[in-house]
C-alpha cells in the first residue's frame, strides 16, 4: 500500500455529502489520504484512508483516540448503501485483509454496487493506540504440560501489558464490542449516509449485530458469516465431535486414508498415552534460534488441537499421537511456541473478549458437555474466566449487549458445515432476534466461508435485492494431508 495526503482540496471533495447528508457539526472530526492497495497477486486498487477521532470511552470523555478504515469508491452510477466490511478475531485488522486475493475480489465486486469500507476496529492496525505489547520473555517449557501452566504466563503477559497502558492513561476495558459499534456508526456519520450494510465475518458478526442492536434504523442488510452472537463467547465442545465425525466421512473418500480412521478414538488414545506419560518434542526457538525441548501432557495436546480446527494436518496428528508418534505433534507444537512466546500479547483481543456476555446457562452447557467430550473444554474458554479478566481490569463481569437481541434488518447468516469454531447453532440462535434473517450452510466449508467463489456470489447478490433462500452452496471438498505429507517443509511464504 502507499499513501499521499490528498491535501484540503481533494479532502473537501472526497468528502462532500449528498443531499439530506447530516449536518456537518455533527460529522466527527477526521482526515483522509489517497492511496492505492495492491493485492498480493498484483492486481491495484484506488483507496483513501480515513481516519477518524473518536472519545475512547464515550461515557467518560477526556482521552481521544483514532479509528481508521479504507474507503474504496464505487464504480456504480446508481450506488447503494456503503458495505462495511468488519473483520474478525478479535484482534484482525481488515486492513491486512484487502491485499489476500480472494478479499480483493470480493471488495472488487462489492464496489460495482456501492462504495466499500474496510474497518479497523479501536486498538489495531491502522487505528491508533495499537493496544498491545511485546510478549515478555520466553514460554516455560511445562507450558503444554497443564492448562493452568499455559494460561497462567499469558494472563501474567496480559496483566503487565494492560499496567503499561494504563500508565500511559489509556483504559484497556474501553476496547469493547460497544464502544466499537460507536465507531461504526460515527463512521457512518463521515460517509454522510442515512443507512450502511454490513459484511461480517466471525468476530466481526458480534460487532455487527451489536450495531444493529443500538443503531437499527441506520442499517440496511447485513451478511454474517461465521456467526458469533451475543452470549455465544464461550465455545461448546459438541461442535467438534460432529467435525471429527464428518472429517472421516471425508477421509473415507479419500484412496490416500485406507480405512478411514476414527478420529474420535484416536483423539482418546492419543489423550490417554499423553495423560500416563507426556511426550517431549524438540524444535528451534524462533527468538534465538537455539533448540528447546518441551513437554506435551494431555491438556497440552487439547490446547494444540483447540488451536487448529481447520488444519489440513489434524487428522494426521491425532493418528500419530495415538500411535506413538510424535514427529508431528512437534510441528505443532513448535508453531504455537513460537507464536505465543514470539509475538504480540494481542491486549485489544483479550480486552473485546472479557467485556462479551458469558451467560451462566451456557457455561452450565459446555460444563455437561465437556464431561464426555474428546478434549475436554474448548481451551479458548480458560482465557474467559472471571480470573483472567481481571487481568484486563475487569473486577466483576462485564454486560455486553443491555438486552436481547432484535433486528428486523434483512440479513444473511452463513456457517461452514465444517465449522466447529462458530457452528450452525450459533446461527440459528442468533436468527431468533432476526424475524428476517435467511440461513445458509456451506457444504465442505469450515470457519472461513467467505473466500468461496460461490459464497461471493451469495453475498453480492444478496446485498443486490436478490432473494437467496433455498440456494445450496459447496466449496470444493478439503483434503486432508497424511503423516507423511504433514512431515514435509512448509512451502514458502507469500
Amino acid at each position: 500500500m502507499k499513501g499521499s495526503s490528498g491535501g484540503v482540496v481533494a479532502l473537501i471533495a472526497a468528502l462532500a455529502t449528498p443531499v439530506g447528508a447530516l449536518p456537518a457539526q455533527s460529522v466527527p472530526a477526521h482526515t483522509v489520504d489517497t492511496m492505492t492497495v495492491r493485492s498480493y497477486d498484483g492486481r491495484t486498487m484506488p483507496a483513501s484512508l480515513i481516519r477518524m477521532t473518536v472519545p475512547e470511552r464515550r461515557g467518560r470523555p477526556g482521552r481521544d483516540i483514532t479509528v481508521a478504515a479504507l474507503r474504496f469508491a464505487t464504480t456504480a452510477a446508481t450506488p447503494g448503501n456503503p458495505i462495511v466490511f468488519l473483520m474478525g478475531g478479535p484482534g484482525i485488522p481488515g486492513t491486512v485483509m484487502a491485499p489476500i486475493p480472494p478479499y480483493f475480489t470480493l471488495f472488487e465486486r462489492l464496489r460495482e454496487r456501492a462504495e466499500v469500507i474496510v474497518v479497523d476496529q479501536r486498538g489495531i492496525g491502522r487505528s491508533e493506540p495499537v493496544l498491545d505489547c511485546l510478549f515478555g520473555g520466553p514460554l516455560p517449557a511445562d507450558v503444554f504440560t497443564a492448562r493452568d501452566r499455559l494460561v497462567a504466563p499469558i494472563r501474567r503477559q496480559v496483566a503487565a501489558c494492560a499496567a503499561q497502558w494504563r500508565e500511559r492513561g489509556a483504559d484497556p476495558t474501553a476496547y469493547t464490542t460497544m464502544e466499537s459499534a460507536d465507531d461504526i456508526n460515527d463512521l457512518r456519520r463521515i460517509l454522510g449516509a442515512e443507512r450502511v450494510d454490513l459484511l461480517a465475518f466471525s468476530y466481526g458478526t458480534r460487532l455487527a449485530l451489536a450495531v444493529a442492536h443500538r443503531y437499527g434504523a441506520h442499517v440496511g442488510r447485513m451478511v454474517l458469516q461465521g456467526v458469533n452472537g451475543p452470549g455465544l463467547v464461550l465455545k461448546r465442545p459438541s461442535a467438534i465431535v460432529r467435525k471429527l465425525g464428518q472429517m472421516r466421512a471425508l477421509l473415507a473418500r479419500d484412496s490416500a486414508w485406507p480405512g478411514s480412521p476414527d478420529l474420535l478414538d484416536a483423539a482418546r488414545a492419543a489423550r490417554e498415552r499423553l495423560a500416563r506419560s507426556p511426550a517431549t518434542v524438540t524444535f528451534a526457538d524462533r527468538r534465538g534460534g537455539q533448540p528447546v525441548q518441551v513437554a506435551v501432557g494431555r491438556d497440552g495436546f487439547d490446547a494444540i488441537v483447540g488451536l487448529n480446527l481447520d488444519d489440513a494436518r489434524l487428522p494426521a496428528l491425532l493418528v500419530s499421537v495415538a500411535a506413538g508418534d510424535d514427529r508431528v505433534l512437534g510441528r505443532f507444537v513448535e508453531g504455537a511456541w513460537n507464536g505465543l512466546g514470539g509475538g504480540g500479547v494481542g491486549l485489544m483481543a483479550r480486552a473485546v473478549n472479557c467485556a462479551a456476555d458469558r451467560p451462566a446457562a451456557r457455561m452450565s452447557l459446555i460444563e455437561r458437555e465437556s464431561a464426555a467430550a474428546p478434549f475436554g473444554e474448548p481451551v479458548d474458554n480458560a482465557f474467559l474466566t472471571d480470573d483472567f479478566c481481571r487481568a484486563v481490569g475487569y473486577e466483576v463481569p462485564a454486560v455486553e449487549f443491555s438486552g436481547p437481541l432484535g433486528s428486523d434488518r434483512p440479513a444473511l447468516l452463513i456457517t461452514g458445515m465444517l465449522d466447529a469454531t462458530n457452528p450452525v447453532e450459533n446461527a440459528r440462535e442468533v436468527a431468533r432476534g432476526l424475524p428476517n434473517a435467511v440461513l445458509l450452510d456451506v457444504e465442505y466449508a469450515a470457519h472461513e466461508a467467505l473466500t468461496v467463489p460461490a459464497v461471493q456470489d451469495l453475498v453480492v447478490d444478496f446485498l443486490r435485492g436478490v432473494d437467496v433462500r433455498g440456494r445450496r452452496i459447496a466449496a470444493a471438498p478439503p483434503r486432508f494431508a497424511t503423516v507423511e505429507e504433514a512431515l514435509r517443509p512448509p512451502g514458502p511464504r507469500r
